[in-house]
């Protein structure tokens, strides 16, 4: 059972003379809404702040794809990421404590910790709990959510937390249905300097699951620009390079050929006619394996794509490599897309310091339907099981229909001779059949 908590944080107010930060929280189960709480949240404290911005400033340090022209050159002192993160994770718990909350009075709000752990009550260790947290706010969009302990302590799994906007709207994508579909990826490789070998690989081996990968090697924007227009449309889009966004979270560049210089650079906006069109129609993920990725996927969602996942801050080329590994390994078993994050997110735990696993997050749109692997062929006209039985009647007809009128005329000479007297009765029908199966 998968079950859904969104907390829905506003722009500052004041109560009492004292600023805070109102928070609506509501909790879904398969049916919907099954509870909704309003309470207010205490602004992020200076320790909190400064903690996420050493983070923020170390993992930087680290990063390899950002792009080039706005790489700064910073210097640190020994650090110990381990410590770091885990000083970073105490003051976000500490934060989110129930001294944190107070009511529209201005007084401690136990309520918000009290439905939390309530709810806990309700879940089993198998069920999947997915969390939105919205808001507009930049800072907030990047701490790492799921460290939260009353959240993280849900399942032995843990839990994973996307980020979306305060303001959204439903998506109708138009469906064509198809015999043979696929999931079509257009994938686009920026700088070939970051070694794609691997992530190629990746890509090329979602063949085997029915996927349809269409890859541009640092293109001109012309060529990207032609290949978002396709008629059939893209499921996914994915890219990876050198990405940024400016400081508030709100505008997104990606870098798809260093050899253009400026030219190669490119604003989302730039390209938000065509991305528009492309969302109409079948796009559902956006992927970026590039740096500082949260401007990209706001102007994304602007357009209501339903999903993107992008890298918070600056991120080292290792990472981004093994977070497509292990998310795609996990997709293509039509896990969902925050089951699969959460398994890509648990496996690079295992592989890098405390700290880096909390680069990737989803964006997500909370009006879109839940996306898998298996639904992004929903265009199919039938079932496989289906189309096997029609194909299984098919082939029965064209062996049985001629046969049958064979016999039904005692012989070729007759046969024959009905064939010129009444060809549409005795011949063209055969002829359809044939056609018909060697269209399909």
């Amino acid at each position: 059972m998968t079950w859904k908590i969104s907390f829905k944080i506003g722009g500052r107010v004041q109560i009492n003379n004292s600023e805070v930060l109102p928070v609506t929280l509501a909790i879904y189960d398969q049916y919907g809404q099954i509870e909704e709480l309003v309470s207010f949240l205490s602004p992020l404290p200076k320790s909190l702040s400064n903690k996420f911005k050493d983070w923020q400033d170390y993992i930087g340090l680290q990063g390899d794809r950002k792009v080039v022209k706005n790489q700064e050159n910073r210097t640190f002192g020994v650090i110990n990421l381990t410590e770091l993160a885990n000083a970073l994770k105490a003051e976000l718990n500490k934060w989110l404590s129930r001294d944190g909350w107070v009511d529209e009075n201005g007084q401690p709000d136990p309520r918000v910790s009290l439905v939390l752990e309530q709810f806990r009550e309700k879940i089993s260790q198998k069920d999947e709990v997915q969390i939105i947290v919205q808001t507009e706010d930049r800072q907030l969009r990047g701490l790492p959510w799921q460290e939260w302990d009353t959240l993280a302590g849900y399942t032995s799994n843990g839990v994973e937390v996307a980020i979306s906007a305060t303001n959204f709207k439903r998506l109708t994508q138009k469906q064509t249905a198809q015999l043979k579909a696929t999931a079509r990826i257009l994938v686009v490789f920026g700088d070939e300097k970051l070694n794609f070998a691997e992530e190629i690989s990746f890509i090329k081996s979602l063949r085997r699951h029915g996927g349809d990968p269409h890859i541009l090697r640092q293109p001109t924007r012309k060529q990207l620009e032609e290949k978002l227009q396709d008629s059939q449309g893209w499921h996914i889009f994915f890219f990876a390079g050198h990405s940024e966004s400016d400081r508030n979270g709100r505008i997104g560049r990606i870098q798809i050929n260093p050899a253009d210089g400026e030219e190669g650079i490119i604003e989302i906006a730039k390209l938000r006619d065509l991305l528009t069109g492309a969302i109409q129609k079948k796009l559902q993920i956006a992927i970026f394996n590039s740096c500082d990725g949260l401007g990209l996927a706001n102007q994304l969602t602007e357009l209501s794509l339903p999903y993107c996942i992008v890298m918070r801050e600056r991120v080292e080329s290792a990472v981004a490599r093994e977070l497509l590994r292990y998310f795609l390994e996990a997709f293509v078993q039509d896990r969902s897309l925050f089951a699969a994050m959460n398994y890509a997110r648990q496996q690079l735990q295992k592989k890098f310091e405390p700290g880096k696993s909390w680069l990737p997050v989803i964006v997500a749109n909370p009006l879109a339907k839940e996306v898998t692997w298996n639904r992004l062929f929903s265009e199919r006209r039938l079932s496989w099981q289906w189309e096997m039985v029609l194909a299984i009647i098919a082939i029965a007809m064209l062996i049985c229909l001629p046969v049958g009128i064979f016999t039904e005329f005692n012989g070729r000479e007759t046969l024959t001779l009905y064939a010129q007297l009444y060809p549409h009765i005795i011949i063209y029908p055969s002829l359809f059949l044939w056609m018909s199966l060697f269209a399909a």
